[in-house]
């Protein structure tokens, strides 16, 4: 059986899947698998980018971590992909995975019932934007 019609693009936030194809099925799926980064990348990107630029500051000059909860994440922020030769710099320079927090949190003995409230730092200032078009009913 022939297809006709290309197959559809796959965009997975798995990149522990996406090694696997790459080690398994190399270009016969490879090609169909979107380039689009992930959640975790694309943040990278915009700290590195946008927010050391609004701190007057090159991308390797800021230390960008995520708290992620798959240890595969780890192996996505270390991809050549996501390192910039210019700056000498990944988009994440350190993953620590939910259950890696839980465990410092309970070597510390922190007890969060007993912490004081603490407001929200409002790191990313966007410009504001302007409602377009639709009227509330």
């Amino acid at each position: 059986m022939f297809l006709t019609r290309p197959l559809q693009e796959t965009s997975p936030s798995l990149k522990g899947w996406v090694c696997y194809a790459e080690k398994t099925h190399g270009n016969f799926i490879l090609p169909y698998i979107s380039t689009t980064k992930s959640p975790q990348q694309i943040m990278g990107s915009l700290v590195k980018d946008y927010f050391a630029a609004s701190l007057g500051k090159r991308p390797d000059q800021v230390y960008h971590v995520t708290v992620m909860p798959c240890f595969d994440k780890k192996l996505e922020a270390s991809r050549s992909d996501f390192y910039s030769d210019l700056y000498q710099t990944r988009d994440v320079d350190c993953v620590i995975t939910s259950i890696e927090v839980e465990k410092m949190l309970e070597e510390r003995m922190v007890d969060f019932p007993s912490l004081e409230p603490q407001p929200l730092d409002h790191v990313l200032v966007l410009p504001a934007v302007q409602s377009v078009g639709h009227a509330m009913s």
